[in-house]
């Protein structure tokens, strides 16, 4: 190879360097670019879900609130319920006792009332025998 050769294929290769150096650091600002244009969407998605997870936290938090709250109502419900019960079921056996005395009263009612009637009915008897008797003796 002549000189003339060597210097352009040196000339060619220093502007093939050139350009290829060129290239690449168009194709780095182009990534750095892109990079920092996914970075903003990045970071303002992730602010966004941060946001998001610290709406979810606090909705959390009153649901459990809300939940611990109904369970108290519903537990203080329960136990009046159950006091309610309890005193219900001692009425009642005071008043099937009461049931019972009345029955037991109504019984020894109807066997005085019984006995009654049959003095009545002798007293009846007594009395239409003596008018009975008295109405012999008259003239």
């Amino acid at each position: 190879m002549t000189g003339d050769e060597l210097d352009r294929a040196i000339d060619f290769l220093l502007k093939s360097h050139a350009g290829l150096e060129a290239r690449i650091e168009q194709v780095n600002q182009n990534l750095g670019e892109r990079i920092e244009e996914v970075n903003q969407k990045l970071g303002g998605r992730i602010e966004e879900t941060n946001r998001q997870l610290a709406d979810l936290k606090n909705l959390v938090g009153e649901q459990g609130q809300t939940l611990t709250h109904f369970i108290q109502v519903a537990t203080h419900s329960f136990e009046q319920h159950a006091e309610t019960i309890s005193e219900l079921k001692e009425s009642n056996l005071r008043i099937a006792n009461a049931i019972d005395m009345l029955a037991a009263a109504d019984i020894a009612h109807a066997a005085a009332q019984s006995r009654t009637d049959e003095r009545l009915d002798a007293l009846i008897n007594t009395v239409e025998r003596y008018i009975s008797g008295r109405g012999e003796e008259r003239p």
